[in-house]
C-alpha cells in the first residue's frame, strides 16, 4: 500500500495531502491504518507535499461526552478518560467551516456501516448538536514542521 501511495504522489505531485491523525480521531482502525500508510508514503521524500492530519480537538470530545452524559447516553469512546481523547486544542493549525457541505457529509457517513451505527450513541444526539459539531473541520500541519502561519 505504501509503495502504491508513493507512486501516486510521484505521478500527481500534489501540493497538499490530508489524512487522519495517527489515533484515527477516536481509534477507528481503518483511520489509524490509512494515517500510518499515508505518513510513511510521504516520509523521506525529496519534495514532499504539505501533510495535514484531520483531527478532533480535545475540547470537542469533552463537549460531546458531556452532552451524551447529560442526555443519559453512554459515550461509545474514550473509556472513562475523555481528557486524553482527541488532539490538544493548541495543536490545531487550521479550522474550516464546512457547513455548506453538511448534508453531503451526513449522507457519506451513512453509507459506511463502520462509521455511524444507526442505533448507536451518535444517532441519539439532537440533530442541531450534530449539525453544529459536523459544520467545522479541524486539521494540524505535520510537515513541513515549521509550516505556514496559523490562519
Amino acid at each position: 500500500m505504501v509503495s502504491r501511495l508513493r507512486t501516486i504522489v510521484d505521478e500527481t505531485q500534489p501540493d497538499l495531502v490530508m489524512t487522519h491523525d495517527p489515533t484515527g480521531g477516536y481509534g477507528h482502525p481503518d483511520h489509524v491504518t490509512i494515517s500510518r500508510h499515508t505518513t510513511d508514503a510521504l516520509a523521506d521524500r525529496p519534495k514532499s507535499p504539505l501533510l495535514y492530519y484531520l483531527c478532533f480537538p480535545r475540547s470537542n470530545f469533552q463537549r460531546m461526552w458531556r452532552k451524551m452524559l447529560e442526555l443519559g447516553i453512554k459515550p461509545p469512546f474514550g473509556g472513562d478518560d475523555v481528557d486524553v481523547m482527541g488532539t490538544p486544542d493548541d495543536a490545531v493549525t487550521t479550522i474550516k467551516d464546512v457547513g455548506g457541505f453538511l448534508e453531503v457529509k451526513k449522507e457519506s457517513l451513512n453509507c459506511h456501516r463502520t462509521q455511524i451505527d444507526p442505533n448507536g450513541a451518535f444517532s441519539q444526539l439532537p440533530d442541531d448538536f450534530i449539525d453544529e459539531m459536523m459544520s467545522t473541520e479541524y486539521f494540524f500541519l505535520v510537515q513541513p514542521e515549521e509550516g505556514p502561519p496559523r490562519p
